[in-house]
């Protein structure tokens, strides 16, 4: 074996690990790959269909912009929460957004370069939607935004979480690593800034339709991406592709989806509602993260 193939043995082995632990309920986790094991196919992280693989892609390059969003929104009210635990809660959140955003941005752009695109052009595109809001947004409402998209993040993971059966028909990779890690942390973290929002003060109705007015301008946000991907990869016309990926969509996902999505509208809803303990216990063994559960404040 070559000293090259060596040191990508060595990087293809790189498993998540715990770098913060503190009061908080859940810890801070860093992966730092690099992401070139991604081939150029277009179903290259998932075989047979590449709609989806492309999807999971675009996704991934909406994320940083919004992350972004979030922790300067979460810091914003941070000083307003009298709650010790919520507080930690926040730091570690916004410390767990941090590597959400690093990690995505080491993807995208690699992933954004195989097909010769431009991820800050990507990100500037998307950042408009948080750009807008932040203009025109109180700081509560900010958090209440913010609450709105961790909803959205949260019962997604634990869809995608809960199906097993599709994660592990996903080749090993270190992109497949990033998702089931990301999924696991949205999980974790779902209740901390609808929290902080309703104890800063934002109302039910407030809540219900900051959901409802964000809804549109997001899922398209979120969507462009992919769609530029999927372009750029030449497979806009490919019908069987198309029918593949959005029988993925309709059978395995759109149900527990918009179940999901339509909980939100309910009186006195909250995140944790909807347990997911047992999906992040599954995923955190499965995934051998690294983690002596010492508290740390490296």
């Amino acid at each position: 074996m070559t000293t090259t193939e060596r040191a990508a043995n060595a990087e293809a082995s790189k498993l998540p690990r715990v770098i913060r632990r503190t009061s908080a309920g859940f810890p801070v986790r860093k992966i730092g790959n690099d992401y070139r094991d991604v081939g150029l196919a277009p179903d290259a992280l998932i075989p047979g269909n590449p709609m989806i693989a492309q999807l999971f892609c675009g996704i991934s390059m909406f994320f940083p912009p919004g992350e972004r969003f979030m922790i300067a929104a979460a810091k914003s009210v941070q000083d307003r929460i009298e709650d010790p635990q919520l507080r930690a809660e926040i730091d570690m959140f916004v410390r767990q957004e941090a590597q959400h955003a690093t990690e995505h941005s080491r993807a995208n752009k690699y992933l954004a370069g195989l097909v010769g695109l431009d991820n800050a052009t990507i990100c500037r595109e998307i950042n408009a939607l948080w750009q807008y809001i932040g203009r025109h947004g109180s700081a509560r409402q900010r958090a209440g935004f913010t609450a709105a998209t961790e909803h959205f993040t949260g019962f997604i993971a634990e869809v995608i979480l809960a199906d097993i059966e599709f994660i592990d028909s996903i080749p090993e990779s270190k992109a497949k690593q990033m998702l089931v890690w990301h999924g696991i942390e949205e999980c974790e973290h779902k209740a901390v800034v609808f929290d902080a929002y309703k104890e800063i003060g934002g109302s039910e109705i407030e809540r219900i339709a900051i959901m409802a007015a964000y809804t549109g301008p997001v899922f398209i946000a979120a969507l462009l991406p992919a769609f530029r991907l999927i372009a750029a990869h030449g497979q806009l016309s490919n019908l069987a592709g198309w029918r593949t990926g959005l029988s993925t969509i309709a059978r395995r996902w759109t149900v527990p989806m918009v179940k999901g999505y339509l909980q939100y509208y309910r009186p006195g809803f909250h995140p944790n509602h909807s347990p997911t303990r047992h999906l992040e216990q599954y995923w955190r063994t499965k995934l051998q993260i690294v983690d002596d559960g010492q508290r740390t404040n490296a």
